[in-house]
């Protein structure tokens, strides 16, 4: 396994635990949960080592996360809380591309 290959294998995992803690907190759907959400998604965005990186990294967790909650037909409140995730997703994708320079 070269370097390359080691680093999509950490980027496959770091997004596979953010994915797995996101869907552990949409299942309990608790408001008090929400900034445990936000870390895990801003967490994964910074695994990214550049911006073109964290721009792919972002679409395909929020591409992946779709996909799991169109399958698993949610009950109102999980499907309010993935909406309020997804939203995390996207502010946190601008953040992290226009980052403190530019903000």
């Amino acid at each position: 396994m070269d370097r390359h290959e080691r680093r999509e294998s950490a980027d496959m995992t770091t997004k596979a635990e953010c994915i797995e803690t996101l869907r552990g907190l949409i299942a309990r759907s608790e408001r008090n949960e929400l900034a445990d959400a936000q870390a895990a998604i801003i967490q994964f965005a910074l695994a990214a080592p550049d911006l073109k990186s964290r721009t792919e990294a972002m679409a395909d967790l929020q591409t992946t996360l779709a996909t799991e909650m169109q399958a698993a037909d949610p009950e109102p409140m999980q499907a309010a809380y993935y909406s309020v995730v997804e939203a995390m997703i996207d502010r946190t994708r601008d953040a992290v591309l226009t980052g403190p320079a530019n903000a």
